[in-house]
């Protein structure tokens, strides 16, 4: 008789979750997640995007923008160019293509399509 590992999942529930990692790099100081599957262009976009926006915020911050409008519409948009950015990069990670997305979209897909 084989034995089992022990995990926290159970056999008797076969819809339940499991976690699977896109480990790619293992080093002395254990596994690292690798940069694969992440859309480049989207990446590169929200980093430029949260760059300019703190770049423009610390300019109203330094006073060197003397123009007191200017100055709070340049603020209010590098805010807002700075969380738009974020939430693009934490997309762009988020929707990477690793097993587990493959596997959860043909479940979903067959679920959908099913007769």
């Amino acid at each position: 008789m084989a034995k089992h590992r022990k995990t926290k999942y159970t056999l008797d529930n076969p819809f339940q979750r499991r976690r699977v990692r896109d480990v790619t790099l293992q080093g002395s100081d254990g596994p690292r997640r690798s940069l694969r599957g992440i859309d480049q262009v989207h990446a590169g976009i929200a980093v430029l995007m949260i760059a300019i926006g703190l770049f423009s915020v610390s300019l109203v911050l330094m006073d060197m923008v003397l123009n007191q409008w200017f100055a709070s519409i340049l603020s209010f948009s590098g805010s807002l160019l700075t969380i738009f950015g974020a939430w693009l990069l934490f997309d762009a990670v988020k929707e990477r293509k690793s097993v587990d997305n493959l596997v959860r979209n043909a479940i979903m897909r067959a679920l959908r399509h099913k007769n």
